[in-house]
């Protein structure tokens, strides 16, 4: 082979792997990128909560309802609940108010009276038992509470049959303090065994007294 052949061969062969080169290039696939896929945001933490505490709503408390008390013997009223009281403990007659007060002698609760003035005022006080038999008692007394002092009482005894007397008090209060008063039996000119109230009217106009522990019996 000459020259000239030699070089011819070889630019045949050059070419040759050439174009095998590029035939080997335009087959092989490039793979398509793949498609993007959607992400799914996470969720987002929430701050932890923690458990309530458990709330106990305390029971009511139930109501002090005060016992009942039989009237003790030789008592005409002591203005407690549920002393065997038939119907009212009292009744504002004239130029008067009275309500029911803590401000007591003894027990929990006693009468007061507020007295207006321009007329005698009167309240009346129903036994705890009626009828009521003194007849065999000389005195009927209660304790009395004023800030003046010095006061006295008139009281009016009645019986069942409407009779009634007026009698004045033996004895005045003290100031500021609670003070026996009390009136002698003997001067009453009604049935003593059948009394069924009696009514206080102050000597005084314009006060207010608290009345509690009204009694009766012998001394």
């Amino acid at each position: 082979m000459n020259r000239r052949a030699f070089i011819q061969a070889g630019l045949f062969i050059l070419a040759s792997a050439v174009l095998v080169f590029c035939t080997a290039l335009s087959c092989t696939r490039v793979p398509a990128p793949l498609a993007p896929v959607p992400l799914t945001p996470l969720p987002i933490a929430t701050p932890g909560t923690a458990t309530p505490t458990l709330t106990r709503t305390p029971a009511p408390t139930p109501a002090n309802t005060p016992t009942p008390l039989p009237t003790p013997v030789g008592h005409f009223q002591n203005f407690e609940i549920g002393n065997g009281t038939q119907g009212a403990y009292y009744g504002s007659l004239v130029n008067c108010t009275a309500a029911f007060t803590t401000t007591v002698y003894e027990g929990a609760r006693a009468l007061e009276v507020s007295f207006g003035v321009g007329a005698p005022g009167q309240v009346r006080i129903y036994p705890a038992s009626s009828p009521l038999d003194l007849s065999s008692h000389t005195n009927i007394w209660m304790m009395v509470n004023d800030s003046v002092g010095e006061q006295g009482f008139n009281m009016i005894l009645t019986s069942s049959s409407g009779s009634s007397q007026m009698v004045g008090s033996a004895s005045a209060t003290n100031p500021g303090g609670w003070t026996m008063i009390y009136w002698n039996l003997g001067p009453f000119d009604v049935d003593l065994t059948d009394i069924i109230y009696f009514t206080i009217q102050p000597y005084s106009q314009g006060l207010t007294f608290r009345f509690d522990d009204v009694r009766f019996g012998s001394f």
